[in-house]
């Protein structure tokens, strides 16, 4: 009981302070609207960083009902900590006690980050398959929740939009930066979107990159590296040759779109002193975050 009325607590704070925030002006991602027309739940995934929470935002921005019908929650959000499991039991009878809403409308449900929530599954199928005016959208990152087991989660009870970094589309409109493109081959542009290019090709598409000069954007990005890859890798999946794995992964990521041998690779890493077999290299595959598919990996 105690748990109870402190979790309770909590989500009031949360929900109060959702209710007084203004999300901020974003870069419109490209989003496949016609998704949320879909009566099945619509879950968001994506690695660390990428943008998922902006997102949300977004997608909260565009849709056609009033504000005090959506709920969003972050769990990640240190006020909720330290989790007791009992925060999503908690939140829906916190809200109509304490807000109210426009019953003409639907009820948009935003979880951020739900996988921190234990058996967070059971609950999502429980309000989808009773609560026929509630409709949910979560997210989660994809070395912790990937596709497949969102399906298996919610048995196929939903629909996975994948989420990733920035395209050179959205970092240059993010930049602010137009061009025809009849006319960019020979305008006095052409030179400012290569230097535009040069630079998406160095970094890559992580929105907070955009905003960091020099050497900054280097250590953010060796930042995201050691989140992902301790956090999201090592940790979850309890991998003991962290040196390997780490090898491994750099030497993978160093050939984007090329072929890639499981068995050049394993002689490779033998020749500077890794004891491994082909095996555990296929076993690694599936730990690392590589949906979008941009490894052809061949044995």
């Amino acid at each position: 009981m105690k748990n109870d009325m402190q979790t309770k607590e909590k989500l009031k704070i949360l929900l109060t302070r959702w209710f007084e925030f203004k999300p901020p002006n974003l870069v419109q991602r490209e989003f496949n609207y016609s998704l949320l027309k879909s009566k099945l739940i619509l879950s968001i995934v994506g690695v660390r960083r990428c943008g998922k929470t902006c997102l949300l935002y977004q997608i909260m921005q565009n849709l056609q009902v009033p504000r005090e019908n959506i709920i969003y929650i972050n769990f990640e959000d240190e006020a909720l900590y330290p989790l007791v499991g009992d925060e999503l039991q908690n939140l829906l009878p916190v809200y109509f006690e304490l807000f109210s809403h426009n019953p003409d409308y639907k009820i948009y449900l935003l979880l951020d980050e739900v996988q921190n929530i234990p058996y967070w599954e059971k609950w999502v199928r429980r309000v989808y398959d009773t609560e026929k005016n509630i409709t949910i959208i979560i997210t989660g990152s994809t070395s912790r929740l990937a596709s497949y087991e969102i399906a298996t989660a919610l048995r196929g009870r939903t629909i996975t939009f994948n989420l990733y970094p920035f395209s050179f589309k959205e970092f240059l409109v993010a930049r602010d930066f137009k061009f025809d493109p009849a006319t960019i081959a020979y305008s006095r542009e052409k030179p400012i979107l290569m230097k535009l290019l040069n630079e998406y090709l160095t970094y890559g598409g992580f929105p907070q990159i955009l905003f960091e000069e020099g050497e900054n954007k280097n250590m953010v990005l060796q930042e995201y590296y050691r989140a992902i890859f301790y956090r999201d890798v090592v940790e979850r999946y309890s991998v003991r040759n962290i040196k390997l794995l780490d090898s491994f992964l750099k030497l993978i990521t160093s050939n984007t779109a090329c072929l890639i041998s499981f068995s050049k690779t394993e002689n490779l890493l033998k020749t500077i002193g890794f004891k491994v077999s082909k095996a555990t290299l296929i076993d690694y595959i599936p730990y690392l975050p590589l949906e979008r598919g941009p490894f052809n990996l061949s044995l």
